[in-house]
């Protein structure tokens, strides 16, 4: 069926009192936009479904993710898994709409359904599976992507997201199911009749003792006077964190700006703690008079699974990126729990192959297995599941990604940054009361494990031309390896699309133990590294940089040559 094709069903199809059938006449005429919205399909990504809100096959919206719900709600049926679903959505814009929507589809199709009452943070969602002995769990939620995007991330009955396998076969169902279909039965009838169910604090208080049962030095925050300034980002975190920072006694102020739910987020366009702007309006808040002297600001995204920080100094914020607050955690870990004696006897830590190196030197110091993954967090719940199976998931001692996702413990599968807030205030603590900063701590672990710089480049792809100039540019560099980036010579190529990792001095192969994925990854110089892969969760390109060295400025110096070079390779290209 052609895009026109899928355009006129819609139109014949959408009831004309709806928004989204005034939406579709809107778009009379206008070809690229057709193209753009009815081309492709909505596909489950690096996290599920993800895309802009609107009309179209691509696109997000009431009929795309009732398609996708009968499809999941099939899925559980024919898994022989129980037939239970729990549901949970974000701050995000129609997110309370597309739950409701996602509940009705599975109960229509035999699921019964239990729905958080408020918006959740996604962590709580993993835990709620299995907590709740569900069949499967669903969030609405596009993390931190700007507020036209929301998404539909699946669960297993294990609380981790659906891997490749899974997720493939759901979209085969979604497929055959009709693009546009009606509710049978409305959501409040289905609460009427106790096929939809309401959950909150029960759930909730399970979890907040899952995750102060992982903490570290607890009694330590309260003794050092810790003082710590927090903003949501308009997002779920509001609650639980501070919820958890009164039952361990932070002394904490919220960014009272960016306190209030909104999934316009009018003070952050942009809701990713990774950014600068994520922490602008903690900037104002420490400019203003008589304002405190925070030892630490906090910042978690729309959907609570990610964390970033920053701290005060006499030059403004200095902020963290996810690279150096994951080795911060991970040593931190390791070296408490190797003085309190409970450092398992065969550990291990887990991150992703686009996660800074500088682990396997902080993990090899503490007898600690370093264990890599593909990009994705649900590779990491689904490695601890592997270790579960065998009776081994308390070796997990943490897992991370360099965007800022970590996890302590086994409670849920997925990125929690409500565990991530109260170990950052257990680091800053001990630092404090050492007498020593978060940043001086840093510097303190550059100096033992050397000097690690990474960068992250995101470019961005204009719709589908840009998605396919990405491709081919990238299919380029597989079929014709590049001998050097920078003037350094390329001494390794890892192709995970084909699965093979090759020697080029040696022209030795082996065999990458992964699933399939669009990435190539460089080994250049002698420790330098160049990562590329398609965004599995936004239109970009992605180019990730190591670059390590005896001294801050050379290894950032190296960094910088391999940026221009691959800059100017993509200018060639036109990407």
């Amino acid at each position: 069926m052609t895009y026109m094709e899928k355009y006129q069903l819609w139109l014949q199809s959408v009831p004309e009192q709806s928004p989204i059938y005034r939406e579709l006449q809107s778009l009379k005429g206008n070809d690229k936009e057709l193209r753009e919205r009815f081309a492709g399909d909505l596909s489950f990504g690096t996290a599920g479904l993800r895309g802009i809100m609107g009309a179209g096959t691509d696109r997000m919206n009431i009929y795309t993710v009732r398609r996708a719900a009968l499809a999941y709600g099939q899925y559980i049926k024919a898994a022989d898994l129980p037939d239970t679903c729990v549901i949970a959505y974000d701050t995000r814009n129609n997110g309370l709409l597309f739950s409701q929507t996602c509940a009705a589809a599975l109960a229509e199709a035999g699921i019964q359904v239990y729905l958080f009452s408020k918006p959740t943070p996604t962590p709580v969602l993993s835990f709620a599976v299995r907590h709740l002995g569900t069949g499967g769990g669903v969030v609405m939620t596009a993390s931190h992507n700007p507020a036209p995007y929301n998404g539909m991330k699946c669960y297993g009955a294990d609380g981790c997201q659906q891997t490749d396998a899974p997720g493939a076969e759901v979209f085969d169902r979604m497929e055959k199911l009709p693009m546009i279909s009606e509710a049978q039965t409305s959501f409040e009838d289905l609460v009427a009749v106790g096929k939809v169910k309401m959950i909150w604090n029960e759930v909730y208080d399970a979890y907040y003792e899952a995750v102060l049962g992982e903490m570290l030095c607890k009694d330590l925050i309260p003794v050092s006077k810790l003082k710590v300034l927090y903003t949501p980002l308009h997002g779920t975190g509001l609650t639980p964190v501070t919820t958890l920072f009164d039952r361990l006694g932070v002394d904490y102020d919220v960014v009272t700006p960016q306190a209030t739910p909104d999934g316009n987020f009018p003070t952050c366009p942009y809701p990713n703690p990774e950014t600068e702007a994520a922490f602008d309006e903690a900037k104002k808040c420490i400019a203003a008079e008589g304002a405190p002297n925070y030892d630490v600001v906090i910042a978690t995204d729309p959907d609570a699974d990610r964390v970033a920080i920053a701290v005060p100094t006499e030059n403004g914020l200095q902020r963290f990126s996810g690279n150096e607050l994951g080795c911060m955690l991970l040593e931190f870990i390791l070296n408490n729990r190797l003085r309190q004696g409970t450092l398992p006897e065969h550990s291990k830590c887990i991150k992703s192959i686009v996660t800074t190196p500088m682990v396997l030197n902080i993990a090899e110091r503490y007898g600690c297995e370093n264990i890599d993954v593909l990009t994705g967090f649900k590779y990491i719940g689904s490695t601890i599941l592997g270790l579960e199976q065998k009776g081994r998931e308390n070796e997990v001692v943490f897992a991370f990604e360099e965007s800022c996702g970590f996890l302590k413990g086994t409670y849920a599968r997925d990125k929690d940054a409500q565990i991530a807030c109260v170990l950052v205030c257990a680091l800053a603590a001990s630092c404090k009361l050492e007498g020593v900063s978060i940043a001086e701590n840093m510097q303190r672990i550059y100096e033992t494990y050397g000097y690690y710089k990474t960068q992250v480049v995101s470019v961005e792809l204009d719709g589908e031309a840009g998605k396919q100039r990405c491709s081919t540019f990238i299919d380029s560099l597989r079929d014709n390896c590049p001998g050097e980036i920078a003037g350094l010579q390329v001494k390794t190529v890892a192709d995970y699309k084909l699965g093979v990792e090759k020697d080029l001095s040696s022209g030795e192969e082996k065999k990458l133990d992964f699933p399939s994925s669009n990435v190539l990854s460089y080994g250049v110089g002698q420790r330098s590294r160049v990562i590329l892969r398609p965004s599995g969760t936004e239109p970009k390109l992605k180019i990730y940089y190591f670059a390590a060295d005896d001294t801050a400025e050379a290894a950032q110096a190296t960094l910088e040559r391999l940026k221009r070079a691959m800059a100017e390779k993509l200018r060639q290209a036109g990407v």
